[in-house]
């Protein structure tokens, strides 16, 4: 099994490509003592490992992340195992909400980008773990 540091710069794009190839995550955040995860897909990934995701305003994460913005979001293919934790801010700005605006979210958001309900969670993310294991 090898472990990437994100210091190379080989290793950062490796774990970005996989991220950006897996947008499904597992992302936790904390209810008084205890985790509550759930699946989320990525809305979008800056180069920097900032992460994009739309949400509803009435849900439960942004009520906890209100509270306490640690986030936790792993991703695993079987061969490829990314983890990363951060912070988590609750993003309400119009522009940004129209920036990242998918037509498959009217389903959810029938407003859609002007819905109320329709609001992007911000991860800032300050540790990377990429761990890969090479076919045999």
């Amino acid at each position: 099994m090898l472990v990437y540091s994100l210091m190379e710069t080989e290793a950062h794009q490796a774990a970005l490509a996989f991220l950006r190839a897996n947008p499904m995550t597992h992302v936790a955040t904390v209810d008084g003592a205890l985790p509550q995860v759930r699946v989320m897909r990525v809305a979008r990934v800056d180069d920097d490992f900032t992460l994009w995701y739309c949400t509803f305003a009435a849900s439960n994460k942004v009520r906890q992340l209100a509270l306490n913005p640690a986030v936790s979001i792993s991703i695993c293919d079987g061969a490829q195992d990314l983890r990363l934790a951060g912070s988590a801010q609750i993003v309400r700005d119009a522009e940004i909400r129209h920036a990242l605006w998918q037509p498959a979210w009217l389903r959810y958001f029938p407003l859609g980008a002007d819905d109320p309900q329709y609001v992007v969670m911000q991860v800032s993310v300050t540790n990377v773990v990429f761990e890969h294991t090479p076919a045999a």
